[in-house]
């Protein structure tokens, strides 16, 4: 599990997730050797807010700016690994 703080509209929150990269398709080889593309998944365990986690309460657009960040956040760290 990993953790992330992001300020969404001014408000600090540490994000607990899951994170599984996508990859590529490949489709140049022979037909068993080849594969269609997998998106990356993110699976949050957990936001908390100052002590309390408010996973129930936060709407599915805050998700979607949440899993946005963490998508940026994970692919700067692929960046930084080449």
């Amino acid at each position: 599990m990993k953790t992330l703080s992001v300020c969404i509209k001014s408000v600090e929150l540490e994000i607990n997730y899951n994170f599984t990269p996508g990859r590529p398709a490949k489709l140049w080889d022979i037909p068993e050797n080849c594969y269609p593309e997998e998106y990356p998944e993110i699976e949050i365990e957990s936001i908390i807010c100052g002590e309390e986690d408010i996973i129930d309460v936060i709407s599915k657009d805050i998700i979607n700016l949440i899993e946005e960040k963490i998508l940026e956040e994970e692919n700067k760290e692929q960046d930084d690994g080449y």
